[in-house]
């Protein structure tokens, strides 16, 4: 005799405690991200030295980085907060290789101005205009001198 289930009903089949089923019914594995190993971090400095000829990356990056390892952003920052040096260390010369980078694909074109212009935000650059307001009412002092008449003041619409 044959079972025959219901629809709507579980399935008495029972799957691995840390697999879930996908639409096409592959499993995934679900719960805590890898441990920190050794790999790990010569996948990381392979990546760091290789990101544009192996991985087709135009700069490096930390999102590059967790892709290449198959692992989420959150992770890769809780390894460096529990103590992993060479971790650390690995992930501060890839911002001062995507400084570098963002710098020569500036000046080269390679890299879109504009794009480059807000990633170098995140390396402490900014665009800055200063107004010396000290000098603007010397200015308006001395063409008030000059002609004899009142100067008017024009708001600029940024």
């Amino acid at each position: 005799m044959q079972k025959v289930r219901v629809l709507g009903q579980p399935s008495t089949k029972r799957f691995h405690p840390n697999r879930i089923r996908t639409k096409d019914m592959s499993a995934v594995m679900v719960g805590r991200p890898p441990r920190y190993s050794v790999k790990v971090l010569k996948t990381a400095q392979d990546y760091l030295e290789n990101y544009r000829e192996e991985y087709n990356h135009a700069v490096p990056s930390v999102v590059g980085l967790c892709k290449v390892l198959n692992i989420a952003k959150s992770t890769i920052y809780r390894w460096c907060e529990e103590g992993n040096e060479e971790l650390k260390d690995t992930l501060a010369k890839l911002q001062t290789n995507q400084e570098l980078a963002l710098i020569n694909g500036g000046l080269t074109n390679e890299i879109n101005p504009t794009i480059t212009k807000l990633m170098m935000a995140n390396h402490g650059y900014h665009e800055k205009t200063d107004i010396d307001v000290n000098n603007r009412t010397e200015l308006l002092r001395t063409v008030r001198r000059l002609d004899g008449s009142e100067p008017e003041l024009i708001e600029h619409a940024d």
